[in-house]
């Protein structure tokens, strides 16, 4: 069967006021760190950005000792994960989100995006690897995001190419067999071209035992990801960037416990895998008005995600059953966007764009009592025109930015199974 659903063109729009408070000028200057938020298209600091954001830096993934997103998100308040396989994958913000995803497709509600590129429904891929901070932004996006944004968005920024030669490297290990390696370099070249290379490799048996085969690691982690950045300078006004990210993990999933106690029964375990890579290329122009810029990105993805459905082993029980299921699906998905932007100094700030995105989300089910494999092939298609203006007014001794957004998005689908 094939279905196709045309959306009519959706205008979303919010004003948001901040007010922010000037220093006396008889108080003493200090020295403060600034974070800016780089997932709202003004790019203020935490401080001054008009909405609900956390900022969890490098420190704070440091002292956590986070291999992967799930590690941290208990840090922002109003954000839940569920699991139902080998990371928490599923994000909710504010009550809104995934709790898993079976043969349906995954319209998500929370975003994910990785250095501008949307990974939206690939929790997998969020690894943490030469990570500069991750963003929490809590409540709709729907100027910046569009409909990935119903809820919130995650965005996770890494290090770029530095200037002067710069890099880190660390490992952790811990019980059950847990071992994190990562490393991480960058440097610039005197004809302009900046690099960075990072990889980390995460692997440790888990919590679980299985009592009938006789093993620890039924449950286990092994992840690999690499990102290779690049910066160039084309000109004075003309910058060249790109990167590649590429994730791979072969973890197991065998958490189903019968007495709740970590120990599993089961003779199938499952697993839960992913084969990502993520390409993107961003060109910047700085021109008299403002600055122009153009960017692309394509992402692939293959995943496995199977479990024992019933549990156990064969002759456990004398009314048993045994089965199991697995999803096996290949994802394909680009993005182009084309935005504006007034000069950083500018009174009046405003932001004008476009963006095409299209993807393709082939799925085979293979479920031990159906009479045959389930396929589905679902290809979603939006394109989007936005804009946003932001204006300071100052009152007496204060500053009031009156921030408004507007945002027309049409998304076709089709599927078929």
């Amino acid at each position: 069967m094939k279905y196709t659903l045309n959306l009519k063109p959706q205008a979303f729009s919010c004003i948001a006021i901040a007010v922010l408070a000037s220093l006396s000028a008889n108080a003493t200057e200090k020295h403060v760190e600034v974070i800016n938020v780089f997932g709202d298209y003004s790019q203020l600091s935490l401080d001054q950005i008009a909405q609900s954001a956390t900022i969890i830096t490098t420190n704070q993934l440091n002292q956590r000792g986070a291999s992967h997103l799930e590690g941290v998100l208990n840090l922002a308040p109003n954000v839940n994960f569920s699991s139902g396989a080998s990371r928490g994958k599923y994000i909710q913000i504010r009550g809104i989100g995934e709790r898993s995803q079976f043969s349906e497709p995954l319209n998500s509600s929370v975003g994910l995006v990785i250095d501008g590129m949307d990974v939206s429904g690939l929790g997998g891929m969020a690894t943490l690897l030469d990570t500069q901070q991750v963003e929490v932004l809590r409540g709709p996006q729907a100027t910046v995001f569009g409909t990935s944004g119903l809820a919130g968005v995650i965005n996770i920024v890494s290090n770029a190419p530095t200037e002067e030669p710069s890099g880190s490297f660390a490992i952790s290990r811990a019980t059950q067999d847990t071992l994190d390696v990562s490393a991480a370099y960058g440097l610039t070249f005197e004809n302009g071209l900046g690099l960075r290379g990072a990889i980390k490799q995460t692997t440790s048996d888990g919590f679980v035992e299985n009592s009938y085969l006789d093993r620890d690691d039924t449950n286990n982690l092994d992840e690999l990801s690499a990102r290779l950045a690049a910066t160039y300078d084309i000109n004075a006004a003309m910058t060249l960037s790109g990167q590649v990210i590429h994730v791979n993990t072969d973890n197991g999933y065998d958490a189903f416990s019968l007495d709740n106690d970590n120990v599993s029964r089961s003779d199938e375990p499952g697993v839960d895998t992913i084969d990502a890579t993520a390409v993107g290329v961003n060109l910047v122009n700085t021109t008299d008005w403002g600055q122009w810029r153009m960017q692309t990105s394509h992402t692939q993805s293959d995943t496995v995600y199977g479990y024992d459905e019933d549990w156990t082993f064969v002759g456990f029980h004398p009314w048993e059953y045994a089965s199991t299921d697995y999803y096996l699906r290949n994802r394909d998905s680009q993005a182009l966007e084309l935005q504006a932007r007034s000069q950083a100094n500018s009174h009046l700030q405003w932001v004008a764009g476009a963006l095409y995105k299209q993807a393709e989300d082939n799925l085979t089910r293979e479920y031990t009592y159906a009479d045959s494999d389930f396929t589905s092939l679902y290809q979603p298609t939006s394109s989007a025109v936005y804009g946003q203006i932001t204006l300071p007014i100052t009152l007496a001794a204060q500053t009031v930015s009156v921030e408004a957004g507007l945002r027309i998005e049409q998304h076709q689908i089709d599927y078929q199974d």
